[in-house]
């Protein structure tokens, strides 16, 4: 493959870029400190708080708009798309705590359709009689983990974090963060390992073997098919459980009802399905990027999720091949362009893992 100078220049501005826009700092600082004033009092929208940037997002913005290529191609395109989006993601950081946050994430995120929170909310409506799982030592979960990771010759570290959601990766620091004081199901670690491992590390570390680094750090709305992706994965594999599925489902919800309520309103509709706790982490989410929660608005990302899944399940049922989204971060719409680059095929492929034993 054929790459001009100036690709590769700002594809190297690209990389830089994401690896220094600080994502996680969407995250409230006092999510804990949030619930439990909240559980005390409902009727009181909680204050969420932030660490500001201390990356300088005007300099990075600016470097990200020097990028000046004439769309000739599909690379000259897929440079472009990524530059408006990264460029998007800088604005979002720039506005956390402002008025004008929800705005700026659904430029970047968008909206759930309505036939999606149709869809959801059928999900939501079947009822289930839920048994307690069991919940397994931390070490154990970990053994299990670096047992994945070591078959396939990931060298990524496991740490313990104070997290929203209940475990994240980040690949290029080659980490799994688990959430602290934790403790999983043996179900919810072999979803993690398929969702995580066999899904998101799979696709970078693919990535990473191709010439051009946008590979590996994700194309324009790849994230969109990386998590409907891993939903996917997790139902390939006999793990993707109802009560997981009305999760996702959760989360569509909690974006749609989020846009025009406050805190306690969305809380509230979301507990005509889940228990308290459940409920309170799904607002959270929808909420966050606000400080003042009784407001309208927030963090619209979640719906993807279901969202992507319903759109990786069509593309299979129309006899798409799911070993050509393993090429590296690409999204749905770069499948056909990605196969006429030719480029060097994926290693790892989500075929088998090391799983326990399916009995919570």
């Amino acid at each position: 493959m054929k790459i001009r100078k100036e690709i590769r220049a700002a594809d190297k501005i690209l990389a830089d870029a994401t690896s220094q826009l600080p994502f996680s700092l969407i995250n409230p600082i006092n999510a804990s400190y949030a619930k439990k004033v909240f559980m005390s009092n409902k009727s009181k929208n909680p204050t969420l708080k932030y660490t500001l940037p201390t990356t300088k997002l005007l300099a990075l913005r600016q470097k990200l708009s020097s990028i000046a290529i004439e769309e000739r191609d599909f690379l000259d395109t897929i440079i472009v798309e990524r530059q408006r989006e990264l460029i998007r993601h800088v604005d979002l950081l720039n506005s956390l705590g402002c008025f004008d946050f929800t705005e700026k994430s659904v430029k970047v995120f968008g909206l759930p359709s309505k036939k999606l929170i149709n869809k959801a909310y059928r999900i939501l409506n079947d009822k289930l009689n839920l048994k307690p799982a069991k919940k397994i030592l931390k070490k154990d979960a970990v053994k299990i983990l670096m047992e994945n990771l070591r078959r396939f010759n990931l060298d990524y570290k496991i740490k313990n974090k104070d997290l929203v959601t209940s475990c994240s990766v980040e690949s290029d620091k080659k980490l799994i963060i688990l959430k602290q004081k934790e403790r999983f199901s043996k179900n919810f670690i072999n979803r993690l390992i398929v969702h995580e491992i066999g899904t998101h590390a799979f696709r970078y570390e693919n990535g990473k073997k191709q010439e051009l680094q946008i590979f590996k750090k994700g194309l324009a709305k790849y994230l969109i098919t990386e998590e409907g992706l891993a939903v996917y994965n997790e139902e390939r594999f006999g793990l993707l459980k109802k009560v997981f599925l009305q999760n996702y489902a959760g989360r569509v919800i909690a974006v749609n009802t989020a846009q025009k309520n406050s805190f306690f309103k969305t809380f509230r509709e979301l507990r005509r399905f889940f228990d308290k706790n459940k409920a309170f982490q799904l607002t959270l989410r929808a909420k966050r990027g606000l400080v003042d929660t009784s407001l309208p608005g927030g963090f619209s990302k979640d719906y993807i999720y279901l969202d992507g899944y319903y759109q990786v399940k069509n593309f299979v049922s129309r006899g798409g091949n799911i070993n050509d989204l393993y090429f590296g971060k690409i999204g749905l719409k770069d499948v056909k362009f990605v196969k006429e680059l030719k480029l060097k095929k994926p290693d790892l492929l989500p075929e088998s893992f090391t799983l326990m034993e399916k009995n919570g």
